[in-house]
């Protein structure tokens, strides 16, 4: 589509008073505002005034249409004038801002890094590319405006191509734009670097085409109904239209409705899932599947612990007449069920993934089809019973959704990195917890050949997922048809934050600050190692790492742990990706072999550095400096969180190494004010320290 129809609009104020009131009516969550002005002054003027508004949760920032004759072109096509526009916004408001950019520049990395300097919380890309046709007959151009904005599916590779070259540049999240109109073209966005991605033209097309793009290839998506009665399930459906997706129907649905609600769903056309998780003695079992299998659902689960006995008699008892039966998946453990609660109430003491490895093996020795387990472990299941064993990953949530008693949720990303089969969409951190998932939570499956490769979940780091797989986000009464995004790099961050905040690792004193080793005054105290006690954390955090190497330094060969505050982490981390680790210490011991470097090394091995918190970089060069002495060839550091100082910054570029951290001190900042730990008036100071440390007037600002 070629266009030239500008950005008429009714203007700031309008939109308030009429627009925003209408919008509230049929959505009820935050909203994106896109403003376009023609000066710095103008885009504060429009941006203060919208992020008043409660039901504005974050803006669009404009700075690229070619359509505008004066204004946002010039802005984003200059790196100075984008950030000039930046800091204005970033001035009058703090909630998130995304800068918009023109694809209609030279190098767009360029004005991507000015504008997150600047101050600017995401990028979204692209914009229209500017086009032009001519009318054969009457040799003129078609448009008015002699030239217009090119949009559509043909924009898709140039979209791409530049999501992925802003994020080499950048560490904000990005919202891919451009051509979207699959949920194939979804996933390379993704995969190219995007956290979320925005539907636009299509939309012209189709005013259906968001939830299609969600729904396409109906057979790979299982939508959780977790609804107290047939009227309220069937009343939801009906947003489907004539779609007819797969369902979960679990006990709360089956107990309240009997039989006749899979019969009445499978009439509808409708795939089944029946989710009852039987557990009784063999024959007991056997007996009540052959009931189940007669009602024509598609899937069953009982419950692994009921042994290989019970599982090869709910077998016997599920084949029809016909040869047919359906798909028979053992839960493993249930995710409410955590280490603690296996060894205090369970009396197993077993770590609890080796648990449901046993279990999984058991189930496939039975012939069983697959299992559920959390997303922390499918990817062991994958490697222990191969990709064609389905494995079936409830409590995959939302890192700010409610968790309820989850205790191995996951945000979606995380889960489909764990090479999981299915997925239900529900909405949490990552940890073992487990709840009941909303009404209408999508769930999503990986089907054909698995082939690797790599998907976004900006932190700033991808994750290594298996198979073709689709990711649908939640699909509630409320957001159906809502835009499909991950949670991203925000997430990530934010949730690390708040997990150091509440086990004290991070902890704020501005008014009464902290003094270090090196004399500075500081407001902040930080000690990671707490997260080792933390088994909730701990788990966040070490999985974190394990995706940056993954990311980051793919061809990493050893990892090794800074002393002492690094080993650990190292230790962990190595044990979840298979690779050998060692640690470096401070200096050479006075006894024995007076190593520096303990554990084997090889010269030329390729080495990622693991560090609990980046401040001015000394201990961390120190191991690098001592690694390349050996040998070693240092691809990176990795750590759990960074300071973000200019001198730690510099030491690390001039050591020519780099640092990827998961969390980092503004971030942890914005949520200590946000959660209460400290007043909104101390970010300010918080800030002034990180930007110079050695400066007290901090405690002023």
């Amino acid at each position: 589509m070629l266009n030239a129809v500008g950005l008429q609009n009714p203007g700031v104020d309008a939109v308030i008073r009429d627009e925003l009131p209408r919008l509230r009516e049929v959505f009820h969550k935050p909203v994106m505002a896109n403003i376009a002005a023609r000066s710095p002054l103008e885009y504060a003027e429009a941006a203060e005034k919208l992020a008043q508004q409660e039901q504005v949760g974050w803006l669009e920032v404009n700075i690229s249409c070619p359509n505008v004759r004066s204004g946002g072109m010039s802005f984003g096509a200059d790196p100075k004038a984008a950030a000039e526009v930046t800091r204005a916004v970033r001035a009058v408001t703090k909630k998130p801002v995304i800068m918009k950019l023109t694809p209609n520049v030279t190098d767009i990395a360029e004005i991507a890094r000015a504008c997150e300097d600047a101050g600017a919380d995401g990028i979204s890309l692209i914009n229209t590319l500017l086009g032009m046709r001519i009318d054969l007959n009457t040799k003129k151009p078609l448009l008015a405006n002699t030239t217009g904005g090119l949009s559509g599916p043909a924009v898709f590779p140039v979209a791409l191509r530049m999501v992925w070259q802003v994020y080499k540049a950048v560490k904000i999240p990005i919202i891919g734009i451009g051509g979207i109109d699959s949920a194939e073209k979804v996933c390379e966005m993704m995969l190219a670097g995007a956290t979320a991605v925005e539907v636009g033209a299509q939309n012209l097309r189709d005013p259906l085409a968001c939830p299609k793009i969600m729904l396409m290839n109906n057979r790979d998506v299982i939508v959780a109904c977790d609804f107290a009665s047939a009227e309220e399930t069937l009343r939801f459906l009906e947003r489907f239209g004539t779609e007819r997706p797969f369902l979960k129907i679990g006990m709360e649905l089956y107990y309240a409705e009997g039989p006749q609600i899979v019969r009445s769903l499978k009439e509808r056309g409708h795939g089944v899932f029946l989710d009852l998780k039987l557990h009784d003695i063999p024959n007991t079992v056997k007996k009540a599947m052959r009931v189940l299998s007669g009602l024509g659902a598609d899937i069953v689960n009982l419950h692994a612990a009921g042994t290989r006995a019970m599982m090869e008699a709910a077998l016997e008892g599920l084949q029809r007449p016909d040869g047919t039966r359906p798909k028979l998946i053992a839960v493993t453990q249930l995710t409410s069920t955590d280490q603690a609660a296996m060894e205090q109430e369970l009396l197993i003491r077993e770590p609890i993934d080796e648990v449901v490895l046993h279990y999984a093996r058991n189930a496939k020795a039975a012939g069983l089809d697959g299992v559920v387990c959390s997303p922390l472990e499918a990817g062991k299941v994958h490697a222990s019973c191969g990709e064609s064993f389905l494995a079936v990953t409830p409590g995959v949530r939302f890192a700010d959704g409610e968790v309820g008693d989850q205790k191995s949720a996951s945000p979606p990303p995380r889960g489909r990195r764990s090479s999981a089969a299915t997925i239900s969409s529900s909405a949490g951190p990552l940890r073992r917890r487990r709840t009941r998932s909303p009404p209408g939570t999508a769930v999503c499956r990986t089907s054909g050949n698995p082939t690797s490769c790599q998907e976004r979940e900006r932190q700033p780091q991808n994750m290594v997922v298996s198979g073709r797989s689709l990711w649908i986000s939640p699909l509630d009464k409320e957001d159906l048809f809502g835009i499909v995004e991950t949670g991203g790099k925000l997430m990530l961050e934010t949730r690390i934050a708040k997990d150091l905040l509440r086990i004290g690792a991070v902890f704020f004193r501005p008014d009464e600050p902290f003094t270090w080793a090196s004399g500075i005054q500081s407001p902040v105290y930080c000690d990671n190692r707490l997260t080792l006690t933390a088994p909730d954390v701990r788990t966040d955090v070490e999985e974190g790492l394990k995706s940056l190497v993954e990311t980051h330094y793919p061809d990493a060969e050893v990892l090794m742990g800074t002393s002492t505050a690094g080993i650990a982490h190292a230790a962990i981390t190595a044990h979840l990706m298979g690779l050998p680790m060692g640690y470096v210490r401070s200096g050479n011991k006075d006894h024995g072999r007076k190593n520096r470097i303990e554990g084997r090394l090889e010269p030329g091995q390729k080495v990622v550095v693991v560090e609990d918190l980046i401040s001015t970089g000394g201990s961390a060069i120190e191991t690098v400096e001592a690694l390349r002495e050996a040998g070693a060839e240092v691809l990176g550091i990795v750590s759990i969180f960074t300071y973000g100082m200019q001198k730690g910054l510099d030491r690390l570029a001039e050591a020519k190494v780099g640092n990827v951290s998961l969390t980092n001190f503004d971030v942890i900042a914005r949520v200590a004010a946000e959660e209460g730990y400290i007043r909104e008036e101390d970010v300010r100071r918080l800030i002034a320290f990180r930007d110079h440390p050695e400066d007290e007037s901090w405690r002023e600002a």
